[in-house]
């Protein structure tokens, strides 16, 4: 082989391997402005709007006993009634908050009651109202938040309290998935200062 021809395969290397970097640049611009470029306000716009009914499975954790126990209900979120957490099993009775006044009615126990008098549920009550009314710029009142971006489609929003008050919940954690442009909550979890929490799972048809 002369020199022309070493000078020759050099240069067709080298342009084979610049046509391989430019085909591998285009491909990867490609996919990754097809990814959702998720921020809290991208979340936050497109946050889901309240439903009538939506089913979760409710999971509880008490410190002081290391036991969890298991619910199933519904979130009715029907404007003219309120906010309602439905329970099905394995109780069945209802909690429900109207122009801040809470209605208690489980077999054992029927009562109504101003929300401020009963903080222990005020502070997993309002939080949980706000964000399944589709407003969960509310919550930021009194939390500090911070997203985390779990994959290329999930995300998780945990809020802080900005101060340690009786009434509200040590830790919220919110996650959900970006899916066709659509936003979806999956969890709501509440940690609570006495050790206790309580975590929420969302129950789509997807």
């Amino acid at each position: 082989m002369n020199i022309s021809d070493v000078e020759m395969k050099r240069f067709i290397e080298g342009r084979w391997l610049l046509s391989f970097v430019m085909v591998s640049w285009i491909v990867w611009q490609t996919v990754a402005s097809a990814q959702p470029v998720l921020s809290k306000e991208k979340i936050y716009q497109a946050w889901p709007k309240p439903l009538p009914h939506q089913a979760f499975k409710e999971v509880r954790y008490d410190a002081l006993l290391e036991i969890k126990s298991r619910y199933e209900g519904m979130f009715k979120t029907a404007q003219s009634e309120g906010f309602t957490i439905q329970y099905q099993r394995p109780i069945q009775g209802s909690l429900s908050l109207h122009n801040q006044i809470v209605t208690i009615n489980f077999p054992s126990r029927k009562m109504q009651i101003s929300l401020n008098q009963l903080p222990e549920l005020a502070q997993f009550l309002r939080p949980i109202n706000a964000l399944l009314y589709g407003d969960p710029r509310t919550v930021e009142s009194q939390y500090h938040v911070a997203l985390n971006i779990l994959s290329e489609h999930a995300w998780q929003l945990s809020y802080q309290p900005k101060k340690a008050l009786p009434w509200v919940a040590n830790h919220l954690v919110v996650t959900g998935r970006w899916l066709d442009e659509r936003n979806q909550v999956d969890i709501i979890r509440l940690e609570f200062a006495s050790g206790d929490w309580r975590e929420f799972e969302l129950m789509h048809d997807d």
